[in-house]
């Protein structure tokens, strides 16, 4: 680190959407994990994945798959501590670039960072950085699903999110011109920071298997400079797969979302990094009872069955994963077969 020898610690969770009564009470969802990200780590990052507005008109035909939140619920995101967001999924645009610029205004009246979207192409595809202690952290944020539309994509001067477009019919056919360009930005970015997180709605719904297009695309993302790769969109925890030494988080499911339908368990990421990059990385288990999400020890009771399930599917990417006090820790020396 530049100048001193501090850890930093960065914290990643996956989806966050609440539709609460008051802007206190979506605060109020975080409460129990609170302590946890504000204590334990000097900077937070989650996936906001739905618009913050009463404005907008709905732009997809499938009522079903719809998301939006009124705009006291930006409490979840104060209320967990949140310092920067991703905006960068297939549900940001549901009600069009009116509720998308609404959430915009809403963060930075909070003060809290976003990437992967806002009021056009540069500013959609552009870096947030947050400085501690001289060690200059970048923040990146990708919509990659078959559920884009080319009326999300951010244009020159046009409001939507930093979009690669995947196939909806060949499901690991992505756009090459788009990859290219992602890798470009991932790769200039890179430069001018000691570590790069990027963030990445990807896969399938409600699938524990990961899309070869994730690891194709991950790998490159890698290749080209980023540190970690933080993915979201399945609704469901995925493994963790290690490449060259940095690790890809496929899926941390949903670290709070209003939905009975989709499964509770998810995990938090925690990194300690220097400006020699990352260093060490952990999961946490996490589950959502009762409107409120919790943060589980590898010894709770709680956590049994989520530990068996990350251990598993990681093997099955080649990562090796272990318990150490009360963390799953992710062994970043070993990397998966080719």
């Amino acid at each position: 680190m530049r100048g001193s020898s501090r850890v930093v610690r960065l914290a990643f969770v996956g989806d966050v959407y609440v539709e609460r009564d008051s802007e206190a009470a979506a605060a109020a969802s975080m409460e129990r994990a609170e302590r946890e990200l504000r204590d334990q780590f000097d900077l937070r990052c989650a996936n906001l994945e739905a618009p913050l507005s009463d404005r907008g008109r709905l732009k997809r035909s499938f009522p079903w798959a719809n998301l939006r939140a009124r705009p006291h619920n930006v409490g979840v995101v104060t209320g967990g501590g949140f310092d920067v967001v991703t905006i960068a999924n297939n549900h940001m645009m549901d009600y069009g670039p009116d509720a998308l610029m609404d959430t915009v205004g809403l963060l930075v009246d909070r003060g809290v960072g976003y990437v992967g979207g806002g009021e056009n192409w540069d500013r959609a595809w552009g870096m947030e950085v947050r400085v501690i202690e001289g060690l200059r952290m970048g923040f990146l944020g990708i919509e990659a699903t078959a559920w884009t539309w080319t009326e999300h994509d951010a244009g020159p001067a046009v409001p939507g999110v930093a979009a690669l477009f995947v196939s909806p019919y060949f499901p690991d056919d992505v756009d090459g011109y788009r990859l290219e360009h992602a890798l470009r930005v991932v790769e200039r970015c890179h430069a001018t920071v000691d570590v790069l997180a990027v963030n990445i709605h990807w896969g399938h719904s409600v699938s524990h298997q990961v899309c070869t297009y994730q690891r194709i695309v991950g790998h490159k993302l890698i290749d080209h400079g980023a540190d970690v790769i933080i993915g979201h969109h399945p609704h469901t925890l995925q493994g963790v797969e290690v490449y060259r030494g940095r690790p890809i988080f496929h899926s941390l499911g949903n670290f709070l979302f209003d939905s009975f339908r989709l499964p509770p368990e998810a995990a938090l990421v925690g990194c300690e990094c220097t400006h020699a990059g990352i260093q060490r990385v952990w999961l946490r288990p996490t589950s959502q009872r009762d409107g409120y999400v919790h943060v589980y020890t590898a010894g709770d009771a709680e956590a049994a069955s989520t530990i068996p399930l990350l251990l598993r599917l990681s093997e099955d990417l080649g990562t090796r994963l272990f318990v150490q006090d009360g963390r799953l820790e992710v062994s970043l020396e070993r990397a998966p077969a080719s």
